[in-house]
């Protein structure tokens, strides 16, 4: 996790709430200056993961997204107090050696009114890199907080990585605090509502951004009241705290796949889970226009869809050379409904690298039918949402993965064969999907 520091900056007085949770914590600029979280936000976004304990203040139990996790805490500030750019290859990698660190959480980033390019700063080409090079290191990371009315593209750096998960944040729906202080706006948004705040996509090179969305709209921050902070903060808002609340998800599911499979858990494969069980805002069976949009990606995140679907089924394939075809036939019963995500991380770029292409046939070979959206060519990201009943009944529906084109990047050497995720889920017809 990479912020603003934490609590007091100390390792032998962490409050009762992250006793035991963080695994080790530093200043990135310089190891002998303070981690102390002077501004409360690495605080709050590190309650969002891994919090837990009993807080009187707020009602009772609190927990985070997953208590169970460990973090290693990286302050961003330097000696003068302020934010300052460090050489993130390191900041990433060190951790991903040393503390077997997985999912990095980065909720933070500079406030630009414009948006820029792939190449104009460090962050999108380093971790896409990095993503290709540790295939099971997944970056979750802030959209940024310059939202606008005309829906003026103004994704953050950090928001241009195409191997990452990007969040935006959408509404709350809450009335009042679990204290009982009102809402200031005084309303019950609903949650698929995108923040005024949260940045829109997609970026310069047309990917997009956010894929995710997370409540970030005066959500309340476990990490602060109950805690013994000497700011205490209500309600919090941001794209700084929907992206927390994703990474939680993610090494939910991280584990979710150690334990009950014998796949590779990598960020690939993560990230083809929670877009495929995502809630679309307003997409209800049958109907999978506006996916993904640029303001909302691909829905609203669903931990408890991914942790309850049944008909839920994911693989990671380690290669697939251009020109290959890899075939997965599907199982269907009448009245069902096929969601199925396919996600790979791509060369670095500021282009789509690797081309794979996503079909379902219908029919056998008689009746091909390409159910891609045209403005998802340009994606590492793949959906297709498709009613299956009205197609002609057979047992098994042939669901292929192709390596149309596989492009070169200077300086890059890619492998041989493109790695994909490739996740579906099977429902009755009746019900939503997402």
């Amino acid at each position: 996790m990479n912020d603003s520091g934490f609590d007091t900056g100390s390792m032998d007085d962490t409050p009762p709430a992250f006793t035991g949770r963080i695994l080790a914590m530093k200043n990135a600029h310089d190891p002998s200056l303070s981690v102390a979280d002077t501004v409360s936000y690495g605080t709050a976004v590190a309650g969002y993961i891994v919090a837990s304990g009993v807080c009187d203040e707020l009602g009772g139990d609190v927990s985070g997204i997953a208590p169970a996790a460990r973090l290693v805490i990286q302050s961003l500030i330097d000696g003068d107090g302020n934010w300052s750019p460090v050489k993130l290859r390191g900041i990433f990698e060190r951790p991903y050696r040393d503390q077997n660190v997985r999912i990095v959480n980065n909720s933070f980033g500079p406030a630009h009114g414009f948006q820029p390019a792939y190449g104009d700063t460090e962050e999108p080409n380093t971790i896409d890199h990095l993503v290709c090079e540790y295939p099971d290191l997944l970056f979750v990371n802030a959209t940024g907080n310059t939202g606008s009315d005309d829906e003026t593209p103004r994704v953050a750096a950090l928001g241009s990585a195409k191997n990452a998960i990007t969040v935006g944040a959408s509404r709350s729906r809450r009335r009042q605090d679990q204290k009982g202080t009102p809402n200031p706006q005084g309303l019950c948004h609903s949650k698929t509502d995108i923040a005024p705040f949260s940045s829109a996509g997609p970026t310069r090179e047309r990917f997009t951004s956010p894929h995710l969305m997370a409540l970030a709209r005066r959500s309340e921050s476990l990490a602060l009241a109950p805690l013994q902070i000497t700011n205490p903060l209500g309600y919090m808002s941001g794209t700084s705290f929907a992206c927390p609340m994703i990474s939680g998800c993610c090494a939910v599911v991280r584990e979710m796949i150690l334990a009950c499979s014998t796949e590779y858990p990598a960020a690939s494969l993560i990230k083809a889970i929670m877009i495929n069980a995502a809630n679309g805002p307003g997409t209800v069976a049958g109907e999978g226009e506006g996916l993904p949009g640029p303001r909302w990606g691909w829905g609203l995140a669903n931990l408890d869809a991914v942790l309850r679907r049944t008909g839920l089924d994911h693989g990671y394939h380690r290669g697939l050379s251009q020109g290959e075809q890899v075939l997965i036939h599907l199982p269907v019963v009448a009245e069902t409904m096929l969601k199925t995500t396919l996600v790979w991380s791509d060369p670095p770029g500021d282009h789509l690298v690797n081309d794979l292409r996503l079909d379902v046939f219908a029919n056998g070979d008689q009746d091909r039918r390409e159910l891609l959206a045209t403005d998802q060519r340009q994606e590492n990201v793949r959906q297709l949402c498709v009613n299956l009943s009205p197609l002609p009944s057979q047992a098994r529906w042939p669901l292929c993965v192709t390596g149309v084109n596989y492009g070169f990047v200077p300086g890059y050497t890619p492998e041989r064969n493109q790695p994909f995720a490739l996740v579906y889920s099977l429902d009755p017809v009746s019900h939503p999907i997402t």
